[in-house]
């Protein structure tokens, strides 16, 4: 099992553009789980560029801050 698959669900999506960066997962309730492993694992960015939490997947792709949609997360796990 690859590292990235025993961090749990979810991804992470980095606009090129903003330089930010925020989380996704599906499911009815956040969980801070995925994002303390792959903080633990050194896989995240800066925390000084993220922008938050989303579930709705049809907006998940989409930056919080400049609107552009992202093709593919960063980082998924499933």
């Amino acid at each position: 099992m690859s590292q990235l698959a025993e961090l749990g669900s979810g991804a992470i999506w980095v606009c090129k553009h903003c330089k930010t960066w925020w989380g996704s997962q599906i499911g009815k309730r956040p969980s801070t789980n995925f994002l303390s492993k792959l903080d633990k694992a050194g896989l995240l960015p800066s925390w000084e560029s993220y922008r938050g939490w989303k579930l709705d997947a049809e907006q998940a792709p989409i930056c919080l801050e400049c609107g552009d949609r992202i093709a593919t997360p960063a980082l998924q796990s499933s």
